[in-house]
């Protein structure tokens, strides 16, 4: 063996740079291995003890027995595929017959037990049968691929199968796909016979060029029932927001599509070209193309291969599509208004089952497998006798979205002490029930109480304006105080003979409120709140106003306020309320209503403009409008200079820290300067500084704890600190004489690093003499 150290070292250098190398080697090597062993994953790949699949290269393994079993025992995240085979992406599992390629499909079972599959990248250009799964004989199940991103620019491109002939079940698509051939789709690019897809979606971008579907790209004798696609779907030819080519005898029942579609012909918002049998379902689709383009149906197909080519209980939504159907509007379903489709009057105006496989919702009906859970709530728990208050019942999907079923829940409750009605809780009688809502077989429960009526009462109103500019916006605060339960009053307020508006205040029980309540200004008259007179409002015409001019500062630093003077001249002898707009280089930034005194002096606009450079004001009031400029200089910087503070102090000892401050920015600001002890604010100070100005400060501090503290000042854009030691009291002569410092201690400084030192160069000696 040669030896690890020559006298200058070199060899060991030499031998360490060729371990790290190996590592980096062994590394690499490992890094670059994208499939685990199947021999190592837990289980055993039959029915009674499959594989458990928890990282995404065991996934991958399963290419090395397409006919085991699988299950995922975790989610996975799938985001360094797209790193993977050079760039290539995900290998997809099994693999379909296709020019010289045998067909080699998945066989077996796979139960992704409700995990998700995040970020899984697939990008093969020039190769067909490019998906999570090339080609499927076997079943798949109970999965979710999140955020898929799919490309080839051949045929049979989806989100989960090129090719099915076998069992999708529960299984979801999110993401984009990519095809530039035949045959894409969000979740299946092709389904032949005895295949079956049930209870499974996509929410995908889809684009590809001919038999484009949002769900299925060609379906081919493959059964497709209660499932649904929320999609943009891009293509050519036979182009479908559910599928581009459907030819299935068994048919599609109990799905639905929505999204937009848009093709060049033979594009349906749910099938592009229709031979096969639809039906129990509905379409929300925004569609385009050229004259062979439908609502539902892009072209027919007539073939003796079909038996039946029928569209029953299928409606699409009007307002989403102008398209009339292809052909005889009665065999292509039924056009409904988006009220007509949607909550409650869905229930009365579609023929689907809602007792088994449907459910409304305050918008599209859902299918119900989708509803995940229930949640009920109530905009007061607490309610007074007699009132009213909306209750809201949110859905959670299978996809993780919401949407409301307040007004279409069964509801549950005792109704003697409350009740609800589409959505609507009315407090019956003094008492306390629980108020159950349930969907499509999910419950929430709530409890509400139900208090003594309320008793609220007007207490006062308080209105100070005598005159406004008709347009203006004018105000008056109202108290009302409630003595009884929760419950409502609507306040109203009139000028002269007409109610100019109106409000509804809810108060607790035993609770006081005072409401700004505001209208604009258009009537002269008596003020009155719930028909008690509260002073008297004289509306004027605009020209009894004039704006006159404004004053602006010359500079003001970026993001610093600054004020903007008015001067107005009236020909009243009382305040007057106007509105005026201020705007920034063309740009509307702040309406305000401004009171003018009789000598028309007025408060200025306070305003801070956050982009450097020449600005131009201008502030206008119906057609007058006056102009100044502001230079926006480089906002205000505080710098913070020579921090003086003692190295020691004794506990309790009060001292003086003292900093310099200096504004190096470019504009007039102030600042607000903080005394920090060991990180907490102790003390505050405000100094206002131009541009190149400096002010020193200082701070008085008592240090009342022994130990060392640091001690800092900090303005909003610095800060300095020291470190200060606090003696305990008493302690500081003995320390200043050095009474027994150090009589244990007999070793020189430093000596333990250099007896080290000296170690290892006796041993290196020892080692050379040994050659």
């Amino acid at each position: 063996m040669a030896p690890l150290i020559t006298d200058d070292g070199t060899r060991l250098v030499a031998l360490v740079v060729v371990a790290l190398g190996i590592g980096l080697v062994l590394a690499g090597s490992a890094a670059a291995d994208e499939a685990a062993e199947l021999e190592s994953l837990d289980g055993d790949g039959t029915e009674d003890d499959p594989y458990v699949i928890t990282t995404v290269e065991e996934l991958q393994a399963m290419n090395q027995d397409l006919e085991a079993h699988y299950v995922l025992g975790n989610d996975i995240d799938a985001s360094e595929t797209d790193r993977w085979n050079a760039g290539a992406g995900f290998e997809p599992i099994g693999d379909g017959e296709y020019g010289d390629r045998t067909r080699t499909p998945f066989s077996g079972t796979f139960d992704g037990q409700g995990h998700t599959i995040t970020d899984l990248a697939i990008d093969r250009p020039g190769e067909s049968h490019v998906a999570p799964f090339g080609e499927n004989d076997g079943t798949i199940k109970n999965v979710r691929f999140e955020n898929v991103d799919v490309f080839s620019s051949d045929r049979n491109v989806a989100g989960a199968v090129a090719d099915n002939h076998g069992t999708i079940k529960s299984v979801s698509v999110t993401g984009s796909v990519e095809g530039q051939d035949r045959w894409t789709a969000g979740l299946v690019a092709r389904g032949d016979e005895g295949a079956t897809i049930e209870r499974s979606m996509a929410d995908v971008e889809v684009t590809g060029d001919e038999y484009v579907g949002g769900l299925v790209g060609d379906n081919s004798e493959q059964s497709i029932v209660h499932s649904y696609a929320t999609v943009t779907v891009e293509g050519n030819d036979r182009v479908g927001g559910l599928i581009g080519w459907n030819n299935a005898d068994d048919g599609v029942r109990n799905s639905y599509v929505t999204g937009t579609v848009s093709g060049e012909s033979e594009v349906g918002g749910l099938v592009g070209w229709f031979a096969g049998p639809v039906s129990d379902g509905y379409v929300a689709v925004d569609v385009t193309g050229d004259d062979t383009t439908g609502a539902l149906v892009g072209a027919e197909y007539h073939s003796r291969y079909v038996s039946d080519g029928t569209v029953s209980n299928v409606y699409y939504d009007t307002r989403r599509s102008a398209l009339d159907s292809t052909g005889e509007d009665s065999d292509f379903g039924t056009g409904l208004r988006t009220t007509e489709l949607t909550g409650a009057d869905a229930e009365r105006n579609v023929d689907f089952d809602f007792d088994n496989f449907w459910t409304a919702t305050d918008e599209y009906p859902v299918l119900e497998w989708q509803v995940e859970a229930v949640d009920l709530s109530v905009s007061q728990s607490a309610i007074g006798e007699g009132e009213t208050t909306p209750v809201t019942v949110e859905l959670t999907l299978d996809d993780g979205s919401t949407v409301t079923a307040s007004e279409v829940a069964d509801y549950d409750s005792e109704a003697a002490v409350a009740s609800v009605s589409e959505g609507v809780l009315e407090a019956n009688s003094v008492g306390e029930t629980e108020i159950t809502a349930t969907v499509a077989g999910e419950s929430d429960t709530v409890t509400v109480e139900v208090l003594e009526p309320p008793n609220i009462a007007f207490v006062d109103a308080e209105f100070d304006v005598e005159a406004a500019v008709e347009g203006t916006t004018v105000g008056l605060d109202a108290t009302y105080e409630n003595t009884g339960g929760p419950g409502s009053e609507r306040v109203s307020v009139a000028v002269g003979d007409e109610d100019v508006t109106s409000t509804q205040l809810q108060l607790g029980a035993d609770e006081k409120t005072t409401e700004s309540i505001e209208w604009t200004a258009a009537e002269s008259g008596t003020v009155t709140v719930d028909d008690e007179p509260y002073g008297e409002l004289t509306v004027v015409d605009a020209e009894n106003v004039s704006l006159e001019a404004i004053e602006l500062p010359d500079e003001a630093a970026e993001g610093s306020e600054y004020e903007i003077g008015l001067e107005f001249a009236t020909d009243l002898d009382t305040p007057v309320l106007e509105t005026v707009e201020l705007r920034v280089d063309g740009d509307r930034v702040a309406t305000e209503v401004v009171e003018i005194d009789a000598d028309g002096s007025a408060d200025p606009i306070s305003y801070a403009h956050d982009e450097q450079g020449t600005a131009t004001h201008v502030v206008e009031r119906h057609n007058e409008t006056e102009t100044g400029i502001v230079e926006i200089l480089e906002p205000a910087e505080f710098e913070i200079e020579d921090l003086d503070a003692p190295e020691s102090v004794e506990e309790g000892e009060q001292e003086t820290v003292s900093a310099t401050v200096t504004n190096v920015g470019g504009g007039e600001d102030d600042a607000e300067l903080e005394l920090r002890i060991d990180g907490e604010v102790q003390d505050t100070q405000t100094v206002t500084l131009d541009s190149g100005d400096s002010e020193p400060i200082q701070f008085d501090v008592t240090f009342d704890t022994d130990g060392d503290v640091t001690v800092g000042i900090a303005s909003p854009d610095d800060e300095r600190e020291v470190s200060v030691a606090v003696e305990a009291a008493g302690d500081s002569a003995a320390m200043a004489t050095g009474d027994d410092a150090g009589a244990d201690d007999d070793s020189i400084p430093g000596l333990t690093a250099v007896a080290a030192v000296l170690a290892v160069a006796l041993a290196l000696a020892a080692v050379a003499r040994r050659r």
